[in-house]
Protein backbone atom coordinates (compact mmCIF):
# COMPACT_ATOMS: atom_id res chain seq x y z
CA UNK A 1 0.00 0.00 0.00
CA UNK A 2 2.77 2.04 1.00
CA UNK A 3 4.77 1.68 -1.97
CA UNK A 4 1.26 1.91 -4.00
CA UNK A 5 1.55 5.73 -3.09
CA UNK A 6 4.76 6.27 -3.94
CA UNK A 7 6.86 6.87 -7.33
CA UNK A 8 8.76 3.03 -7.98
CA UNK A 9 11.61 4.72 -8.56
CA UNK A 10 11.63 5.94 -4.88
CA UNK A 11 14.54 4.39 -3.06
CA UNK A 12 13.16 2.52 -0.17
CA UNK A 13 16.13 3.55 1.61
CA UNK A 14 14.81 7.44 1.49
CA UNK A 15 11.47 6.11 2.36
CA UNK A 16 12.81 4.58 5.68
CA UNK A 17 14.52 8.29 6.29
CA UNK A 18 11.13 10.48 6.01
CA UNK A 19 9.48 7.82 8.13
CA UNK A 20 11.97 8.18 10.87
CA UNK A 21 12.19 12.31 10.54
CA UNK A 22 8.20 11.82 10.55
CA UNK A 23 8.54 9.96 13.60
CA UNK A 24 11.41 12.03 15.43
CA UNK A 25 9.02 15.59 14.82
CA UNK A 26 5.83 14.15 16.12
CA UNK A 27 7.03 12.40 19.34
CA UNK A 28 8.98 15.80 20.01
CA UNK A 29 5.46 17.38 19.34
CA UNK A 30 3.80 14.53 21.91
CA UNK A 31 1.93 13.56 19.16
CA UNK A 32 3.64 10.07 18.70
CA UNK A 33 4.83 9.06 22.52
CA UNK A 34 7.28 6.19 21.61
CA UNK A 35 6.36 3.86 24.90
CA UNK A 36 5.21 0.36 25.51
CA UNK A 37 3.11 0.61 28.30
CA UNK A 38 6.39 2.17 29.96
CA UNK A 39 7.83 5.91 31.06
CA UNK A 40 10.22 8.23 28.85
CA UNK A 41 13.67 7.28 29.95
CA UNK A 42 15.43 9.49 28.29
CA UNK A 43 15.01 13.26 27.41
CA UNK A 44 13.27 13.69 24.14
CA UNK A 45 16.12 15.93 23.01
CA UNK A 46 17.65 12.96 22.15
CA UNK A 47 15.77 11.67 19.87
CA UNK A 48 17.30 13.31 16.80
CA UNK A 49 20.73 11.43 17.59
CA UNK A 50 19.67 8.27 18.58
CA UNK A 51 17.40 7.83 15.31
CA UNK A 52 20.56 9.41 13.04
CA UNK A 53 22.10 6.57 14.51
CA UNK A 54 19.72 3.74 13.86
CA UNK A 55 19.47 4.80 10.26
CA UNK A 56 22.93 4.96 9.63
CA UNK A 57 22.97 1.44 11.09
CA UNK A 58 20.10 0.52 8.87
CA UNK A 59 22.20 1.43 5.55
CA UNK A 60 25.43 0.05 6.64
CA UNK A 61 23.57 -3.03 7.34
CA UNK A 62 22.08 -3.11 3.63
CA UNK A 63 25.28 -2.95 2.51
CA UNK A 64 27.67 -5.23 3.75
CA UNK A 65 27.55 -9.41 3.15
CA UNK A 66 25.71 -11.66 5.31
CA UNK A 67 28.84 -12.40 7.36
CA UNK A 68 29.24 -8.99 8.57
CA UNK A 69 25.82 -7.93 8.88
CA UNK A 70 25.21 -9.05 12.62
CA UNK A 71 28.91 -7.38 13.52
CA UNK A 72 27.21 -4.23 11.86
CA UNK A 73 24.18 -4.81 13.62
CA UNK A 74 25.97 -5.47 16.85
CA UNK A 75 27.97 -2.11 16.91
CA UNK A 76 24.64 -0.08 16.05
CA UNK A 77 23.45 -1.37 19.07
CA UNK A 78 26.31 -0.59 20.94
CA UNK A 79 26.38 2.98 20.26
CA UNK A 80 22.82 3.79 20.73
CA UNK A 81 22.87 1.70 23.95
CA UNK A 82 26.14 3.94 24.80
CA UNK A 83 24.14 6.98 23.84
CA UNK A 84 21.67 6.39 26.37
CA UNK A 85 23.89 5.23 28.86
CA UNK A 86 27.26 4.29 29.46
CA UNK A 87 27.27 3.02 33.09
CA UNK A 88 24.55 1.18 31.90
CA UNK A 89 26.03 -0.55 29.25
CA UNK A 90 29.21 -1.40 30.61
CA UNK A 91 27.04 -3.37 33.63
CA UNK A 92 24.32 -5.02 30.97
CA UNK A 93 27.73 -6.27 29.07
CA UNK A 94 29.43 -7.77 32.34
CA UNK A 95 26.02 -9.54 33.73
CA UNK A 96 24.62 -10.86 29.94
CA UNK A 97 28.72 -11.94 29.64
CA UNK A 98 28.10 -13.44 33.21
CA UNK A 99 24.44 -14.49 32.33
CA UNK A 100 25.62 -16.50 29.21
CA UNK A 101 28.20 -18.59 31.09
CA UNK A 102 25.58 -19.62 33.46
CA UNK A 103 22.82 -20.33 31.33
CA UNK A 104 25.16 -23.16 29.36
CA UNK A 105 27.32 -24.23 31.84
CA UNK A 106 26.53 -28.08 32.29
CA UNK A 107 24.83 -27.28 35.63
CA UNK A 108 21.49 -27.75 37.50
CA UNK A 109 18.78 -26.01 35.90
CA UNK A 110 17.31 -24.59 39.46
CA UNK A 111 21.11 -23.07 39.79
CA UNK A 112 20.06 -21.38 36.70
CA UNK A 113 16.67 -20.11 37.57
CA UNK A 114 18.14 -19.10 41.14
CA UNK A 115 21.08 -17.05 39.56
CA UNK A 116 18.26 -14.91 37.55
CA UNK A 117 16.04 -14.80 40.45
CA UNK A 118 18.93 -13.28 42.35
CA UNK A 119 19.50 -10.65 39.96
CA UNK A 120 15.97 -9.69 40.11
CA UNK A 121 15.90 -9.00 43.85
CA UNK A 122 19.32 -7.27 43.83
CA UNK A 123 18.17 -5.09 41.54
CA UNK A 124 15.12 -4.53 43.24
CA UNK A 125 16.65 -3.61 46.56
CA UNK A 126 18.82 -1.37 44.48
CA UNK A 127 15.64 0.51 43.45
CA UNK A 128 13.64 0.39 46.40
CA UNK A 129 13.66 4.25 47.08
CA UNK A 130 12.18 3.92 50.65
CA UNK A 131 15.67 2.20 51.82
CA UNK A 132 17.93 5.43 50.75
CA UNK A 133 15.51 7.94 49.66
CA UNK A 134 17.84 10.78 49.74
CA UNK A 135 20.40 8.69 47.72
CA UNK A 136 17.40 8.08 45.31
CA UNK A 137 16.64 12.00 45.30
CA UNK A 138 20.06 12.43 44.29
CA UNK A 139 21.15 9.95 41.70
CA UNK A 140 17.54 8.69 40.27
CA UNK A 141 19.82 6.98 37.05
CA UNK A 142 19.84 4.37 39.27
CA UNK A 143 16.36 3.44 39.26
CA UNK A 144 16.09 4.32 35.45
CA UNK A 145 18.74 1.67 35.04
CA UNK A 146 16.67 -0.72 36.83
CA UNK A 147 13.29 -0.11 34.97
CA UNK A 148 15.16 -0.26 31.66
CA UNK A 149 17.13 -3.54 32.50
CA UNK A 150 13.30 -5.23 34.05
CA UNK A 151 10.63 -3.89 31.26
CA UNK A 152 13.97 -4.08 28.33
CA UNK A 153 15.22 -7.59 29.22
CA UNK A 154 13.04 -9.60 31.52
CA UNK A 155 11.13 -11.36 29.26
CA UNK A 156 13.96 -11.77 27.01
CA UNK A 157 15.77 -13.45 30.23
CA UNK A 158 12.95 -16.32 30.83
CA UNK A 159 12.64 -16.90 27.49
CA UNK A 160 16.47 -17.60 26.60
CA UNK A 161 16.20 -19.64 30.40
CA UNK A 162 13.10 -21.64 28.79
CA UNK A 163 15.08 -22.54 25.75
CA UNK A 164 17.86 -23.24 27.91
CA UNK A 165 15.99 -25.96 30.00
CA UNK A 166 14.58 -27.20 26.48
CA UNK A 167 18.53 -28.21 25.25
CA UNK A 168 18.72 -25.95 22.53
CA UNK A 169 22.50 -25.36 21.38
CA UNK A 170 24.10 -22.26 22.85
CA UNK A 171 24.61 -19.25 20.36
CA UNK A 172 28.00 -17.12 20.34
CA UNK A 173 28.18 -14.44 22.40
CA UNK A 174 28.15 -11.87 20.05
CA UNK A 175 24.54 -12.73 19.01
CA UNK A 176 23.01 -13.48 22.91
CA UNK A 177 24.58 -10.21 23.27
CA UNK A 178 22.72 -8.57 20.00
CA UNK A 179 19.63 -10.14 21.15
CA UNK A 180 19.32 -8.36 24.55
CA UNK A 181 20.54 -5.10 23.39
CA UNK A 182 19.32 -4.87 19.90
CA UNK A 183 19.19 -1.27 18.27
CA UNK A 184 15.46 0.01 18.61
CA UNK A 185 14.76 -1.11 22.22
CA UNK A 186 17.00 1.71 22.90
CA UNK A 187 14.43 3.75 20.94
CA UNK A 188 11.42 2.22 22.80
CA UNK A 189 11.66 -0.31 25.64
CA UNK A 190 9.79 -3.67 24.23
CA UNK A 191 8.17 -4.75 27.71
CA UNK A 192 5.14 -6.75 26.45
CA UNK A 193 5.35 -5.21 23.00
CA UNK A 194 8.37 -7.06 21.07
CA UNK A 195 9.64 -10.63 22.83
CA UNK A 196 11.21 -12.32 20.09
CA UNK A 197 12.57 -15.97 20.43
CA UNK A 198 16.16 -16.44 20.25
CA UNK A 199 16.04 -19.04 17.64
CA UNK A 200 14.08 -16.79 15.27
CA UNK A 201 15.85 -13.68 16.04
CA UNK A 202 19.66 -15.51 14.89
CA UNK A 203 17.89 -16.60 11.75
CA UNK A 204 17.18 -12.83 10.58
CA UNK A 205 20.71 -12.14 11.43
CA UNK A 206 22.16 -14.27 8.63
CA UNK A 207 20.93 -12.34 5.57
CA UNK A 208 18.54 -9.72 4.42
CA UNK A 209 15.31 -10.71 3.81
CA UNK A 210 13.62 -7.71 1.04
CA UNK A 211 10.58 -8.65 1.77
CA UNK A 212 10.72 -8.54 5.31
CA UNK A 213 12.23 -4.98 5.69
CA UNK A 214 9.37 -3.75 3.24
CA UNK A 215 6.99 -4.94 5.32
CA UNK A 216 8.84 -3.10 8.48
CA UNK A 217 8.57 -0.28 6.20
CA UNK A 218 4.41 -0.97 5.66
CA UNK A 219 3.94 -1.77 9.38
CA UNK A 220 5.88 1.93 11.03
CA UNK A 221 4.08 3.72 7.75
CA UNK A 222 0.97 2.73 9.01
CA UNK A 223 1.30 2.39 12.63
CA UNK A 224 2.53 5.94 12.61
CA UNK A 225 -0.37 7.28 10.43
CA UNK A 226 -2.70 5.37 13.37
CA UNK A 227 -1.13 7.09 15.83
CA UNK A 228 -1.19 10.75 14.23
CA UNK A 229 -5.19 10.09 13.24
CA UNK A 230 -5.30 8.93 16.79
CA UNK A 231 -4.17 11.98 18.97
CA UNK A 232 -6.27 14.01 16.12
CA UNK A 233 -9.64 12.47 17.64
CA UNK A 234 -9.02 11.99 20.72
CA UNK A 235 -7.84 15.49 20.90
CA UNK A 236 -9.70 17.41 18.62
CA UNK A 237 -13.04 15.76 18.23
CA UNK A 238 -13.66 13.09 21.58
CA UNK A 239 -11.10 11.83 23.68
CA UNK A 240 -12.82 8.39 25.06
CA UNK A 241 -11.06 8.15 28.29
CA UNK A 242 -12.40 11.69 28.89
CA UNK A 243 -15.90 11.10 28.30
CA UNK A 244 -16.28 8.02 30.65
CA UNK A 245 -14.24 9.50 33.65
CA UNK A 246 -16.32 12.77 33.40
CA UNK A 247 -19.39 10.69 33.31
CA UNK A 248 -18.30 8.00 36.42
CA UNK A 249 -17.81 11.00 38.04
CA UNK A 250 -20.78 12.78 37.15
CA UNK A 251 -23.21 9.46 38.07
CA UNK A 252 -24.29 9.13 34.34
CA UNK A 253 -23.51 5.19 34.01
CA UNK A 254 -25.34 4.83 30.77
CA UNK A 255 -23.31 7.13 29.64
CA UNK A 256 -20.41 5.56 31.53
CA UNK A 257 -21.14 2.28 29.88
CA UNK A 258 -20.85 3.42 26.17
CA UNK A 259 -17.95 5.71 26.63
CA UNK A 260 -16.07 2.86 28.32
CA UNK A 261 -17.01 0.77 25.93
CA UNK A 262 -15.22 3.35 23.49
CA UNK A 263 -12.37 3.68 25.39
CA UNK A 264 -11.35 -0.27 26.62
CA UNK A 265 -10.80 -1.80 24.47
CA UNK A 266 -11.42 0.83 21.52
CA UNK A 267 -9.32 3.74 21.80
CA UNK A 268 -7.12 1.25 24.42
CA UNK A 269 -6.73 -1.28 21.62
CA UNK A 270 -5.83 1.78 18.79
CA UNK A 271 -3.01 2.98 20.80
CA UNK A 272 -1.26 -0.33 21.46
CA UNK A 273 -1.63 -1.68 18.20
CA UNK A 274 -0.09 1.95 16.53
CA UNK A 275 2.99 1.76 19.73
CA UNK A 276 3.72 -1.97 19.18
CA UNK A 277 3.47 -1.19 14.66
CA UNK A 278 5.98 1.40 15.38
CA UNK A 279 8.32 -0.60 17.56
CA UNK A 280 7.66 -4.49 15.33
CA UNK A 281 8.13 -1.88 12.25
CA UNK A 282 11.94 -0.91 13.22
CA UNK A 283 12.61 -4.13 14.04
CA UNK A 284 12.14 -5.58 10.90
CA UNK A 285 13.31 -2.75 9.30
CA UNK A 286 16.66 -4.68 9.67
CA UNK A 287 15.58 -7.98 8.97
CA UNK A 288 14.13 -9.81 11.80
CA UNK A 289 11.28 -10.94 10.97
CA UNK A 290 9.13 -10.18 14.37
CA UNK A 291 5.45 -10.97 14.19
CA UNK A 292 2.73 -8.38 14.97
CA UNK A 293 2.17 -8.23 18.39
CA UNK A 294 -1.62 -8.18 18.19
CA UNK A 295 -4.37 -10.01 15.62
CA UNK A 296 -7.03 -7.61 14.53
CA UNK A 297 -8.10 -7.96 18.73
CA UNK A 298 -11.54 -6.44 17.95
CA UNK A 299 -12.74 -8.91 15.93
CA UNK A 300 -12.84 -11.30 18.80
CA UNK A 301 -16.27 -13.00 19.11
CA UNK A 302 -15.31 -14.53 22.15
CA UNK A 303 -13.68 -14.10 25.76
CA UNK A 304 -10.73 -17.02 24.70
CA UNK A 305 -10.72 -15.74 21.04
CA UNK A 306 -10.12 -11.92 22.34
CA UNK A 307 -7.10 -13.94 25.09
CA UNK A 308 -5.69 -15.38 21.62
CA UNK A 309 -5.61 -11.74 19.65
CA UNK A 310 -4.15 -9.69 22.44
CA UNK A 311 -0.77 -9.17 22.41
CA UNK A 312 0.57 -12.60 21.72
CA UNK A 313 4.12 -12.27 22.20
CA UNK A 314 2.90 -12.27 26.04
CA UNK A 315 0.27 -15.11 25.55
CA UNK A 316 3.02 -17.41 23.59
CA UNK A 317 5.25 -16.63 27.12
CA UNK A 318 2.85 -17.69 29.12
CA UNK A 319 1.46 -20.79 27.09
CA UNK A 320 4.94 -22.27 26.83
CA UNK A 321 5.45 -21.63 30.22
CA UNK A 322 2.78 -21.98 32.16
CA UNK A 323 0.06 -23.56 29.61
CA UNK A 324 1.85 -26.57 28.45
CA UNK A 325 3.48 -27.98 31.15
CA UNK A 326 0.04 -27.98 33.39
CA UNK A 327 -2.22 -29.67 30.14
CA UNK A 328 0.39 -32.24 29.50
CA UNK A 329 0.49 -33.81 32.98
CA UNK A 330 -3.27 -33.44 33.23
CA UNK A 331 -3.98 -34.51 29.53
CA UNK A 332 -6.58 -37.44 30.49
CA UNK A 333 -8.44 -35.25 33.00
CA UNK A 334 -9.88 -32.22 30.06
CA UNK A 335 -11.96 -30.43 32.42
CA UNK A 336 -9.35 -30.23 35.18
CA UNK A 337 -6.76 -29.48 32.94
CA UNK A 338 -8.91 -26.61 31.69
CA UNK A 339 -8.89 -25.10 34.98
CA UNK A 340 -5.48 -25.64 36.07
CA UNK A 341 -4.29 -23.97 33.04
CA UNK A 342 -6.35 -21.09 33.40
CA UNK A 343 -4.88 -20.61 36.71
CA UNK A 344 -1.34 -21.40 36.47
CA UNK A 345 -1.36 -18.51 33.46
CA UNK A 346 -3.21 -15.91 34.96
CA UNK A 347 -3.09 -16.46 38.29
CA UNK A 348 0.60 -17.78 39.17
CA UNK A 349 2.08 -16.39 35.41
CA UNK A 350 0.78 -13.43 34.18
CA UNK A 351 0.97 -12.17 37.99
CA UNK A 352 4.14 -12.81 38.54
CA UNK A 353 5.71 -11.59 35.33
CA UNK A 354 3.39 -8.31 35.13
CA UNK A 355 4.95 -7.94 38.67
CA UNK A 356 8.67 -9.09 38.37
CA UNK A 357 9.38 -6.69 35.22
CA UNK A 358 7.45 -3.41 35.78
CA UNK A 359 5.50 -2.36 39.15
CA UNK A 360 8.94 -2.32 41.92
CA UNK A 361 11.01 -0.60 39.38
CA UNK A 362 8.27 1.80 37.90
CA UNK A 363 7.33 2.87 41.77
CA UNK A 364 10.36 2.36 43.04
CA UNK A 365 8.73 0.09 45.94
CA UNK A 366 8.43 -3.07 46.58
CA UNK A 367 5.53 -2.42 48.31
CA UNK A 368 3.44 -1.57 45.07
CA UNK A 369 1.76 -4.89 44.61
CA UNK A 370 0.00 -5.45 41.17
CA UNK A 371 -3.72 -5.67 43.34
CA UNK A 372 -5.09 -4.83 39.84
CA UNK A 373 -3.51 -7.52 37.87
CA UNK A 374 -4.26 -9.81 40.42
CA UNK A 375 -8.07 -8.97 40.59
CA UNK A 376 -8.11 -8.79 36.42
CA UNK A 377 -6.24 -12.13 36.66
CA UNK A 378 -8.42 -14.26 38.77
CA UNK A 379 -11.77 -12.97 36.79
CA UNK A 380 -9.96 -14.04 33.82
CA UNK A 381 -8.95 -17.31 35.04
CA UNK A 382 -12.82 -17.68 35.72
CA UNK A 383 -14.36 -16.55 32.22
CA UNK A 384 -12.14 -18.09 30.55
CA UNK A 385 -12.03 -21.10 32.04
CA UNK A 386 -16.18 -21.43 31.59
CA UNK A 387 -15.74 -20.29 27.96
CA UNK A 388 -13.26 -23.45 27.47
CA UNK A 389 -15.62 -25.79 29.62
CA UNK A 390 -18.09 -24.91 27.82
CA UNK A 391 -16.10 -25.53 24.11
CA UNK A 392 -15.26 -29.12 25.67
CA UNK A 393 -18.25 -29.94 26.54
CA UNK A 394 -19.57 -29.23 23.20
CA UNK A 395 -17.26 -31.19 21.79
CA UNK A 396 -17.71 -33.98 23.53
CA UNK A 397 -21.26 -34.09 22.81
CA UNK A 398 -20.35 -33.83 19.45
CA UNK A 399 -22.74 -30.45 18.76
CA UNK A 400 -22.34 -28.56 15.52
CA UNK A 401 -21.04 -24.87 15.41
CA UNK A 402 -24.10 -22.44 16.03
CA UNK A 403 -24.67 -20.65 12.75
CA UNK A 404 -23.21 -16.84 12.55
CA UNK A 405 -25.56 -14.51 10.93
CA UNK A 406 -23.46 -10.63 10.65
CA UNK A 407 -26.40 -10.15 13.63
CA UNK A 408 -24.43 -13.00 15.19
CA UNK A 409 -21.50 -11.91 14.80
CA UNK A 410 -21.77 -8.43 15.91
CA UNK A 411 -23.72 -9.38 19.20
CA UNK A 412 -21.09 -11.33 20.07
CA UNK A 413 -18.29 -8.78 19.65
CA UNK A 414 -20.22 -6.74 21.59
CA UNK A 415 -20.60 -9.04 24.36
CA UNK A 416 -16.56 -9.91 24.52
CA UNK A 417 -15.93 -5.85 24.62
CA UNK A 418 -18.77 -5.79 27.43
CA UNK A 419 -16.80 -8.47 28.98
CA UNK A 420 -12.94 -7.06 28.35
CA UNK A 421 -14.18 -3.92 29.85
CA UNK A 422 -15.70 -5.64 33.31
CA UNK A 423 -12.57 -7.83 33.32
CA UNK A 424 -9.90 -4.82 32.79
CA UNK A 425 -11.57 -2.06 34.10
CA UNK A 426 -14.28 -2.81 36.38
CA UNK A 427 -12.20 -5.30 37.98
CA UNK A 428 -8.45 -4.63 37.37
CA UNK A 429 -8.91 -0.92 37.28
CA UNK A 430 -11.22 -0.73 39.91
CA UNK A 431 -8.78 -2.91 42.92
CA UNK A 432 -6.33 -0.58 41.68
CA UNK A 433 -8.40 2.54 42.69
CA UNK A 434 -9.71 1.13 46.21
CA UNK A 435 -6.40 0.08 46.88
CA UNK A 436 -4.36 2.45 45.81
CA UNK A 437 -5.81 5.76 44.89
CA UNK A 438 -8.54 5.71 46.71
CA UNK A 439 -6.97 6.00 50.41
CA UNK A 440 -5.07 8.56 49.32
CA UNK A 441 -8.14 10.92 47.98
CA UNK A 442 -9.69 10.85 51.27
CA UNK A 443 -6.95 12.74 53.47
CA UNK A 444 -6.99 15.18 50.44
CA UNK A 445 -9.58 17.48 52.24
CA UNK A 446 -7.83 17.03 55.68
CA UNK A 447 -4.43 18.08 53.91
CA UNK A 448 -5.77 21.15 52.32
CA UNK A 449 -7.51 21.85 55.46
CA UNK A 450 -3.92 21.27 57.65
CA UNK A 451 -2.29 23.52 55.01
CA UNK A 452 -4.59 26.36 55.27
CA UNK A 453 -4.17 26.26 59.20
CA UNK A 454 0.08 26.33 58.40
CA UNK A 455 -0.11 29.72 56.01
CA UNK A 456 -2.49 31.17 58.74
CA UNK A 457 0.41 30.11 61.68
CA UNK A 458 -2.16 27.45 63.27
CA UNK A 459 0.39 24.48 63.64
CA UNK A 460 -1.10 22.61 66.28
CA UNK A 461 -4.05 23.20 64.72
CA UNK A 462 -2.92 21.67 61.60
CA UNK A 463 -1.08 18.94 63.55
CA UNK A 464 -4.59 18.48 65.04
CA UNK A 465 -6.12 17.88 61.58
CA UNK A 466 -3.58 15.38 60.80
CA UNK A 467 -3.39 13.53 64.19
CA UNK A 468 -3.18 10.35 63.44
CA UNK A 469 -2.76 10.20 59.89
CA UNK A 470 1.40 10.89 59.59
CA UNK A 471 2.27 7.24 59.19
CA UNK A 472 -0.57 6.72 57.16
CA UNK A 473 0.60 9.31 54.65
CA UNK A 474 4.48 7.75 55.20
CA UNK A 475 3.00 4.40 54.12
CA UNK A 476 1.37 5.53 50.90
CA UNK A 477 4.44 7.84 50.08
CA UNK A 478 6.26 4.58 50.66
CA UNK A 479 4.15 2.67 48.07
CA UNK A 480 4.91 5.08 45.11
CA UNK A 481 7.95 7.56 45.91
CA UNK A 482 7.99 8.79 42.72
CA UNK A 483 4.63 10.66 43.30
CA UNK A 484 5.72 14.09 44.22
CA UNK A 485 1.70 14.47 45.26
CA UNK A 486 2.44 11.73 48.12
CA UNK A 487 5.64 13.03 48.95
CA UNK A 488 5.41 16.72 49.87
CA UNK A 489 1.83 15.52 51.69
CA UNK A 490 3.79 12.93 53.94
CA UNK A 491 6.80 15.91 54.24
CA UNK A 492 3.67 18.69 55.24
CA UNK A 493 2.38 15.84 58.09
CA UNK A 494 6.15 14.97 59.13
CA UNK A 495 7.02 18.55 59.77
CA UNK A 496 4.40 19.67 61.76
CA UNK A 497 4.77 19.77 65.64
CA UNK A 498 3.45 16.46 66.24
CA UNK A 499 4.74 13.30 68.42
CA UNK A 500 4.88 11.66 64.72
CA UNK A 501 7.47 14.55 63.46
CA UNK A 502 10.09 13.74 62.01
CA UNK A 503 12.58 16.37 60.22
CA UNK A 504 14.51 13.92 58.92
CA UNK A 505 11.99 12.38 56.78
CA UNK A 506 10.01 15.30 55.89
CA UNK A 507 13.28 16.32 53.97
CA UNK A 508 14.20 13.19 52.27
CA UNK A 509 10.65 12.96 51.08
CA UNK A 510 10.77 16.89 49.96
CA UNK A 511 13.89 16.16 48.37
CA UNK A 512 12.19 13.33 46.41
CA UNK A 513 9.27 15.59 45.85
CA UNK A 514 11.67 17.94 43.90
CA UNK A 515 13.52 15.50 42.14
CA UNK A 516 10.65 13.68 40.10
CA UNK A 517 8.04 17.10 40.89
CA UNK A 518 6.20 18.74 38.03
CA UNK A 519 5.92 22.27 38.27
CA UNK A 520 2.39 21.53 36.05
CA UNK A 521 0.68 20.12 39.29
CA UNK A 522 -0.68 23.36 41.13
CA UNK A 523 -1.79 20.86 44.31
CA UNK A 524 1.35 19.28 44.59
CA UNK A 525 3.56 22.74 44.24
CA UNK A 526 1.03 24.17 47.27
CA UNK A 527 1.61 21.08 49.10
CA UNK A 528 5.83 21.26 48.18
CA UNK A 529 5.81 25.34 48.94
CA UNK A 530 4.49 24.46 52.43
CA UNK A 531 6.23 21.95 53.66
CA UNK A 532 9.64 23.55 52.89
CA UNK A 533 8.60 26.37 54.66
CA UNK A 534 7.40 24.60 57.60
CA UNK A 535 10.30 22.72 57.64
CA UNK A 536 12.95 25.22 56.92
CA UNK A 537 11.11 26.82 60.24
CA UNK A 538 10.63 24.38 62.48
CA UNK A 539 14.46 23.11 61.09
CA UNK A 540 15.51 26.34 62.82
CA UNK A 541 13.47 26.10 65.73
CA UNK A 542 15.33 23.00 66.65
CA UNK A 543 18.82 24.81 66.36
CA UNK A 544 17.87 27.72 68.16
CA UNK A 545 17.06 25.79 70.97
Amino acid sequence: MVRALLPRWLPRWLVVAALLAALVLLADRGVIPLLAWTRRVFPVERLPLMFALYFAGYLAARRVSAQRRPQVLLALSLVLAAVFSVPFLLLSLAWLGLYHRVLYAPVWHGAKVLFVAATFAAWMLACHVPLAPRFHAAHPALLVWGYVFAAGFAFRIVWVLHQARMASAPPPLRDFLLYFLFAPFFLVLPYMFAIPRLDRFRDGLIERDPEVEASGVRMLASSLALGVALFAFTTYVWSPRHAFEAALRAGRLGEAALAGLAYYPGEVTAIAVSGSGILIGLVRILGIALAPSFDRPLAARSITEWWQRWNTHFRDVLVDLFWYPVMLRLRRRPYLSIWAGCGSVFLAGSVLLHWVAKPPFHHGSLTALPVGIACESAVMTVVVGLAMTRAQWRKRRGLAPRASSPLHVALARLGTYALVFATVVGAGYGATYVATVRPFEQLTPLLAEARELVVAGRLQEAAGKLAGQAQALRALADEEPLAPLRQSAAALALALPSPARDLSAAAAYLALARTYGDPLVPVHQLWFATAETLLKRESSHDATR
